[in-house]
């Protein structure tokens, strides 16, 4: 990033500052707290569990939502998105429903390795939603 400088939008260049200035006691603290979130998911998937939860916590913002209100929404988002990644789990999202006139999404995590039963319980899934 600080050879190559990129142009990026405001929010992801404020975030890459952020990032730049995470001292070692601090990554060292996110990564302790990465080893703990694991066995806990771990601990509620085992090795045949799925959770499942809304992909978003809410509807897009319309384009035009002010920066503010555009932080505050990814902020929640974070919240549901970044389980399987933290946890190195597969997920699968599925556009299942509408509300207000926007899809909605319901996301699968499973546990590692099962990407192959996950996608088979996606499939049934949306035959369910969409019959």
């Amino acid at each position: 990033m600080t050879e190559e400088h990129p142009v990026l939008g405001p929010g992801i260049a404020a975030r890459f500052e952020a990032a730049s200035r995470i001292s070692r006691t601090d990554y060292d603290r996110a990564k302790a707290f990465r080893e703990r979130f694991i066995a806990h998911i771990d601990a509620i998937i085992k090795t045949d569990g799925v959770l499942i939860v809304p992909t978003m916590t809410e509807p897009a913002p319309f384009r035009g939502t002010p920066e503010l209100a555009l932080d505050a929404y990814r902020a929640k988002s974070f919240r549901v998105l970044c389980i399987s990644g933290l946890a190195s789990l597969p997920q699968i999202t599925m556009p299942l429903v509408t509300h207000g006139g926007a899809p909605f999404g319901l996301s699968l995590i499973g546990p590692r390795g099962s990407d192959r039963s996950l996608l088979d319980l996606a499939s049934k899934v949306s035959q369910t939603f969409h019959r």
